[in-house]
């Protein structure tokens, strides 16, 4: 079985164009992490593009679910600039998950596995 990612990062912004460069950024980072083998958990291209059109607290809930399910975490580039991706790196954290920001390092954790 593959390991889930999880992957922290921005998604919000005020421009929609650098709201949806966040979600492409977020989904190429998910590939790459798809090629280490790993099942990578990438909220923006979950409900990115839906993000104003469902309930955040409904967002929030289905990216814990996955949060709570995973067994590591990937932190793409300027994730400590978002509240939401601090928040889930802080429980990644708690919950003893080993947190990435490197694809490297978290290749090297994969082939360890």
């Amino acid at each position: 079985m593959r390991p889930i990612v999880f992957i922290a990062g921005r998604l919000r912004h005020a421009d929609p164009r650098q709201m949806a460069a966040n979600v492409l950024t977020a989904r190429h980072y998910a590939m790459e992490i798809a090629k280490l083998g790993c099942a990578p958990y990438c909220p923006h291209a979950a409900i990115g593009f839906a993000f104003r059109a469902i309930p955040e607290a409904d967002a929030n809930a289905t990216n814990n679910t996955f949060l709570f399910l995973a067994h590591a975490l990937f932190a793409l580039p300027y994730a400590e600039r978002s509240l939401g991706a601090r928040r889930e790196l802080k429980v990644a954290v708690q919950r003893g998950l080993p947190v990435f920001h490197r694809l490297e390092d978290l290749q090297a954790w994969r082939r360890s596995q």
